[in-house]
């Protein structure tokens, strides 16, 4: 699984941090590991760096099955976003 949105950050930076159900930051998936997307399209990916993933965009390891999602914008426009199979994925 991918995040992807639909953003304009071209100018500024759009960053993406996790947490648990208990409101935990769950690691890896931090503002400060998350790589700023700074493009402008429908389908941009998210990716985060950190020690335990490295440069990576699957949410298909996370131990919750259930997330909350925080959106850090700085001069950015977000108009949606969607957690997806990724590309070339199959399946319901």
């Amino acid at each position: 699984k991918q995040m992807v949105l639909n953003c304009d950050a071209l100018g500024g930076a759009i960053r993406v941090q996790l947490r648990d159900n208990h409101g935990e930051v769950i690691p890896g998936f931090s503002f400060a590991e998350s790589i700023p997307l700074k493009s402008d399209g429908l389908n941009e990916t998210v990716n985060w760096n950190s020690e335990i993933f490295k440069e990576s965009s699957d949410l298909s390891n996370l131990e919750a099955e259930t997330f909350q999602i925080e959106f850090d914008l700085e001069n950015a426009s977000l108009f949606g976003f969607d957690v997806t199979r990724g590309k070339g994925k199959e399946g319901p």
